[in-house]
C-alpha cells in the first residue's frame, strides 16, 4: 500500500544542492519515511 501526502513545501538551495522544505507540522508524518526511497512530484500552485 502507498501512503500519499501532499502538502506546500518551498525549494531552496544548500551549496550546489537544492532542497525541499518541508513544513514543521509535517514532521511527524514524515518521520515514518525516514531511509525509504520517495517518489516526489513538484507542481507549481
Amino acid at each position: 500500500m502507498a501512503d500519499t501526502m501532499q502538502f506546500v513545501a518551498t525549494i531552496a538551495h544548500q551549496g550546489e544542492m537544492r532542497v525541499i522544505v518541508i513544513p514543521k507540522r509535517m514532521h511527524d508524518k514524515i518521520s515514518t519515511f525516514e531511509g525509504e526511497q520517495v517518489k516526489i512530484t513538484i507542481e507549481k500552485i
